[in-house]
């Protein structure tokens, strides 16, 4: 793909109160009762332990968020020393392989990046998971894993933000519109990063071996793995379109039994 786009990724500090808000997120009753894709609320107890045994399932989110906002921006405060040194270590990982893989990464979706986005922005903080925005091309890492989790999570937060493109290219998406849980395309992006992220054409660059949720490995489908389904797919693909669609249709099938067992 000649003349092709190709983004870099600049590291930055989390804002404070935004990293209060993902931590308020993963603890609010209402969105835990929604979204059971990953033990959101046990791994933010694992990180900050000091909110073990605060919450209740009737405080409201902003009962929540008066809890968690000291002991996270004091949290912050102490570890400022060690997000500084994770931003630093991390930028220096990621200019010694952004382009490369990014360009083998559009190159294997053939898939075209907004010329307007050249920059894929990864925010560091003090957070469980791995929050990310696909219109804004944002994801978020915490300091609390070592750098290869961070450089894995990463890998696989941006293949969500190449897929989307793709996406976009053959579908179209409405103006700031992403996949979210439980949507079809939400269990197409997560599925996808098995196959796609595995390939030897990536793996060369970066060779951290990517898994999708554990669940896809364990819940079954007429006998047969969720994962598995997707990856034989993917293994008898013509191209990567054809994949993407028989891999939709798949989902699509099976939608409310994936909600009902993968969260």
């Amino acid at each position: 793909m000649e003349n092709m786009v190709v983004p870099h990724i600049t590291v930055n500090m989390i804002d404070p109160l935004l990293n209060v808000s993902f931590i308020t997120k993963f603890l609010d009753p209402e969105f835990l009762a929604k979204n059971k894709s990953r033990p959101f609320s046990e791994g933010v107890y694992e990180l900050l332990p000091s909110l073990r045994g605060k919450i209740e399932d009737t405080m409201t989110k902003n009962e929540i968020y008066n809890i968690v906002e000291p002991i996270v921006l004091r949290e912050l405060s102490l570890r400022q020393e060690e997000l500084n040194q994770r931003i630093d270590t991390l930028q220096q990982q990621f200019q010694s392989f952004d382009k490369e893989l990014l360009h083998n990464m559009l190159s294997l979706f053939h898939a075209t990046w907004p010329k307007e986005q050249e920059e894929i922005i990864c925010y560091v903080g003090y957070i469980p998971r791995c929050p990310r925005n696909c219109v804004t091309k944002e994801f978020f890492v915490t300091s609390s894993m070592d750098i290869e989790t961070n450089i894995k999570a990463s890998i696989h937060e941006i293949n969500h933000f190449v897929f989307y493109e793709k996406w976009k290219q053959m579908h179209g998406f409405p103006e700031g519109v992403e996949p979210m849980h439980p949507e079809i395309l939400w269990f197409l992006e997560e599925l996808i990063v098995d196959p796609t992220l595995n390939e030897p054409m990536l793996q060369e660059i970066v060779p951290i071996p990517q898994k999708a949720y554990e669940q896809f490995y364990v819940q079954k489908i007429e006998g047969t793995t969720v994962m598995t389904h997707v990856n034989e797919l993917y293994k008898h693909k013509l191209s990567i379109e054809q994949f993407l669609e028989e891999a939709h249709e798949f989902i699509k099938k099976h939608h409310l039994t994936l909600v009902k067992t993968c969260g």
